[in-house]
């Protein structure tokens, strides 16, 4: 939701803190944005390859190119 500004003001700094912390605690949902993504690509592709078709998607999405903001 602070990712993408849903339902509240959009905020990158709390985004990241949530998704860590959710990776801490081993949700693999936490995975796609910590930082390390070669990290959240394995743990994903492990659930894909465990049958989570989520987990797939959210790997191939991991894996498009981050487009850059001018400022």
């Amino acid at each position: 939701m602070y990712y993408k500004g849903r339902g509240v003001c959009h905020d990158l700094r709390e985004a990241f803190r949530l998704k860590t912390l959710a990776a801490e605690t081993k949700f693999r949902l936490g995975a796609e944005n910590v930082g390390d993504y070669v990290q959240a690509h394995k743990w994903l592709n492990l659930s894909t390859a465990q049958g989570d078709k989520e987990a797939g998607t959210l790997r191939d999405e991991l894996a498009k190119p981050i487009p850059r903001i001018r400022l």
